[in-house]
């Protein structure tokens, strides 16, 4: 899920408050290594845009049934959340990183 958040910058001039994106990425625990992947992809994408990074246990979401609105299909955790896009472990990098940079276009406007 990608939130608009401010958070406070310090500067010469004082603190100020900027908008920022968080890219929110549910795994399972145990970590596995699809989770591990999908978390080092967001990171990456997360660093290389400038943007925050939430990571959230689906154990702590309880039991919501999460759907890919274009397939009508149940998507299990690991996965990342734009929105309401649900991105499941197989998604490719780059295209993560458009969708981010077309969500915060989206945010800016």
């Amino acid at each position: 899920m990608i939130y608009l958040a401010y958070k406070p910058i310090h500067t010469n001039r004082g603190v100020i408050m900027s908008r920022d994106v968080i890219i929110e990425v549910v795994v399972t625990e145990p970590l596995g290594t699809s989770c591990r992947k999908l978390i080092y992809n967001a990171g990456l994408a997360a660093e290389k845009l400038g943007l925050g990074m939430k990571i959230t246990s689906s154990d702590s979401l309880g039991d919501i049934a999460w759907q890919k609105e274009e397939l009508g299909e149940q998507i299990v955790p690991p996965f990342i959340l734009i929105g309401e896009l649900v991105l499941g472990k197989d998604f490719d990098l780059e295209k993560l990183e458009q969708l981010i940079k077309d969500q915060r276009e989206a945010k800016s406007t």
